[in-house]
């Protein structure tokens, strides 16, 4: 992970510019030699930077630790480009089957779907597959929604912050929303919940994920004006994990 980077091109711009003078009176090939290597930083075909880098040994570890959502986005932004690489095959049944729980419920193809925390797009796809055309992703990190979107399942892709209020839409705009791998540590709070819940339409479906071990979470589900109508139980990194679907009451 980056945590700090500096471009330092222009630094690297007035050491060759002085070098080319100190050159220029007894080694004009040198000078000229210099004179072009400045022209090449000022076309962006050379530079110098300064990176601070972080390795992460335990992914799954890593992300589940943020003191901010801030801190969650950077996260996310460093880690877009290889994060299917790195979860893709072990965790592609859970967006898979929680597309295939809502075909149960709802199959009209035309229903009005938020993909919430929508990330590379592993649940767009696994939508997409089940037929569904007008599906909407909204996420916290622009660098992982650039990813979903070269994969054009998605009819609108939207920068959101689930901890404050939604307002690229109007309320109860939406027939579903699925929220995989969302609500959990470092993650999603109940309050990303309260701000979901308006933008859903009486009667329509609310799917996500949850830890057994989150028992936090599993209560803030028990307040909510919702019920639940359908849930199935799998197994991500040797943790037991709840597909869970609920209707808005």
């Amino acid at each position: 992970m980056v945590l700090e980077a500096t471009d330092l091109s222009l630094h690297l711009h007035k050491s060759y510019e002085l070098l080319s003078q100190l050159a220029l009176p007894q080694y004009p090939d040198l000078n000229a030699t210099y004179i072009r290597i400045c022209q090449a930083i000022d076309k962006q075909e050379l530079g110098w930077s300064f990176y601070l880098c972080q390795k992460v040994s335990d992914r799954l570890s890593w992300i589940h630790q943020n003191k901010d959502t801030q801190e969650l986005q950077s996260k996310y932004d460093a880690w877009a480009r290889l994060y299917e690489t790195d979860i893709g095959k072990s965790w592609e049944i859970i967006p898979r089957n929680a597309a295939g729980m809502l075909k149960q419920l709802l199959p009209r193809s035309d229903i009005f779907i938020l993909d919430a925390g929508a990330g590379s797009g592993m649940a767009g796809e696994a939508l997409a597959f089940q037929g569904y055309n007008n599906i909407t992703a909204i996420d916290l990190s622009p660098e992982m929604l650039e990813i979903a979107r070269k994969k054009q399942v998605y009819k609108a892709l939207q920068t959101a912050n689930l901890e404050t209020p939604l307002t690229f839409c109007e309320e109860e705009s939406f027939d579903a929303i699925l929220a995989i791998g969302v609500f959990t540590y470092g993650h999603a709070s109940p309050v990303g919940l309260d701000n979901l819940l308006p933008v859903l339409k009486q009667g329509g479906i609310f799917i996500l994920t949850v830890r057994l071990s989150n028992k936090p979470m599993q209560e803030a589900f028990t307040k909510l004006p919702w019920t639940l109508i359908s849930q199935q139980e799998y197994t991500f990194e040797d943790a037991p994990f709840h597909i869970l679907a609920y209707r808005k009451d």
